[in-house]
């Protein structure tokens, strides 16, 4: 053990290098999930599980799959090993402690290294329209530059102050992004960030659209729901191996399969509140808001973006809202629509606008006022439009 580290400080450089090569190891490029851990004086206690297994066991421990995996006894150690865990211990040169920051640090390590449920979580899934008509060439290109565009979305988001580390995973033709951190205010920095990456997108396509069409036409949705996260072969690269399924990735193919090409659609559900939203408890005296709910508190959060460069120019203003009918000359209507998959379940959403002012006059527009929704397939219930006084 090394003398000289303190208690107190966060997992260093040679902590983490060191665990993730006992980690990696354990994993062995995915055979094996890790479910658990337990600091002892000259190491760490480590359970795993056999990936084949992980179904059968999990059925019996519901808790392996959650991020938090710190094992605070012996006791809890041996009824993981009577569940059908199994357990390695591995010796550490650098001491890790074991204060609270450490217990923290740890688990987002092991989280590379495992299989980690959800229980709700804003998802974002981009897709490029009429992508398989295009040249390999164009493919690589379109794919190229949507990924670049969020990554860039998302750093601006962060160079900001909003807690976000972007995580994605390709679909072929577009990407599921989600972001790594939890609770309300991640989830709305996400949102953040994919209206940010689809100005930047539409932004370039106007500029290059007349020369060449190195920029593709989107579709886009945002949902809530749960999910279950793991990583390819156990990496430590967020960027790098991380998948999601679950309910959430479900709906949004659902969405998507109805989608029109440059639409943006947000599913209705009801949005628990977490240990990790105090705040936002407090402030809004609720368990759980509803979309409209969070798309203003997004909406609160976008005013951040003003000055930020884009290709058309600095934003002025950004502004999302949800579309409906207009009732009266000071009223309008928030609409929701029902799309149908192909089981005949229908998957409530929003039809959402985008508008982004730019200070060059070159304003950035994505999504459909309901006038304009053409040939999108869905169904609406009048009886359940939400009237809005306009100011």
């Amino acid at each position: 053990m090394s003398e000289n580290t303190n208690i107190g400080d966060q997992l260093s450089f040679e902590n983490r290098r060191e665990l993730e090569a006992h980690f990696r190891k354990i994993c062995n490029l995915g055979a094996n999930v890790i479910v658990g851990w337990r600091s002892l004086p000259t190491g760490m206690q480590v359970f795993y599980v056999p990936s084949l297994s992980l179904p059968q066991i999990a059925k019996l421990r519901s808790d392996l799959l959650q991020l938090d995996r710190y094992v605070e006894n012996q006791q809890r150690g041996d009824a993981l090993v009577a569940s059908g865990c199994r357990e390695s211990t591995i010796n550490l040169k650098h001491y890790i402690g074991g204060n609270l920051n450490h217990i923290d640090d740890i688990n987002n390590i092991i989280r590379y290294y495992s299989v980690t449920q959800f229980e709700s979580r804003a998802v974002a899934l981009f897709d490029m329209v009429s992508f398989s008509v295009h040249s390999p060439h164009e493919q690589i290109c379109h794919v190229s530059v949507l990924s670049y565009y969020i990554k860039l979305a998302a750093a601006r988001c962060q160079s900001l102050g909003m807690p976000i580390q972007v995580c994605m995973t390709t679909t072929g033709d577009g990407f599921y992004v989600w972001n790594s951190h939890e609770g309300l205010d991640a989830d709305i920095v996400l949102f953040c960030a994919v209206v940010l990456a689809l100005g930047y997108m539409y932004a370039a396509r106007h500029l290059t659209e007349k020369s060449a069409a190195s920029v593709p036409r989107l579709r886009c949705a945002v949902h809530f729901g749960s999910h279950y996260e793991y990583y390819q072969g156990g990496t430590a690269a967020a960027e790098g191996g991380g998948y999601i399924v679950g309910d959430v990735t479900i709906s949004l193919a659902r969405l998507m399969s109805k989608a029109i090409s440059s639409q943006l659609l947000v599913g209705s559900t009801f949005i628990p509140l977490s240990d990790k939203d105090k705040k936002w408890r407090k402030i809004l005296g609720t368990d759980e808001i509803d979309c409209l709910t969070f798309i203003a508190l997004a909406q609160n959060e976008l005013t951040k973006f003003k000055g930020l460069p884009t290709p058309s120019g600095k934003i002025a203003a950004t502004n999302v809202f949800f579309t409906g009918p207009r009732v009266s000359e000071d009223t309008f209507a928030i609409r929701k629509y029902y799309v149908k998959d192909k089981h005949g379940i229908e998957h409530p959403c929003f039809n959402a606008k985008l508008d982004i002012v730019s200070t060059s006059g070159d304003n950035i527009t994505f999504g459909f006022i309901d006038e304009d929704l053409g040939s999108f397939d869905a169904r609406a219930d009048e009886n359940e439009d939400i009237l809005i006084k306009m100011r």
